[in-house]
């Protein structure tokens, strides 16, 4: 299975962000066609959700994904949209897609690597990174 997260749109404010629970993380099953179901309230709480903490000062919001991504993802303001960031292979870059791939099922689950896709933030040039947890 895969997991994925995207970002909601139309959110004016950060305070409005975070209290809105902007993110969606869902399964892409793989083995039954490509169907999509939603994080179970576990899975959203202790595996693939994320904790988010506001900083008003910078107008930011510093996420970090319970399944230990290694790193924090920023949530910032470019141009009219608010964009998350983090480092792909030492690059400051766009966040466009968090793959996990995980074995096991309940509390047997194991995290075996852990992919990030996105686009830096100087250049556009595509990046990548696969790296275990």
């Amino acid at each position: 299975m895969q997991t994925s997260f995207s970002m909601m749109p139309g959110l004016q404010k950060m305070e409005s962000w975070i209290l809105n629970n902007p993110w969606l993380g869902y399964w892409i099953r793989l083995a039954d066609k490509g169907q999509v179901q939603q994080l179970t309230w576990i899975q959203d709480k202790f595996a693939y959700g994320f904790t988010a903490k506001l900083n008003k000062q910078k107008n930011t919001v510093t996420m970090d994904m319970v399944a230990k991504l290694g790193r924090s993802i920023v949530v910032r303001q470019d141009g009219g949209d608010y964009r998350a960031v983090s480092r792909i292979d030492g690059v400051d870059s766009y966040i466009e897609k968090i793959f996990i791939h995980a074995t096991g099922k309940g509390v047997s689950t194991k995290v075996n690597y852990i992919e990030l896709y996105g686009k830096a933030v100087n250049n556009g040039i595509d990046q990548y990174e696969r790296f275990s947890p």
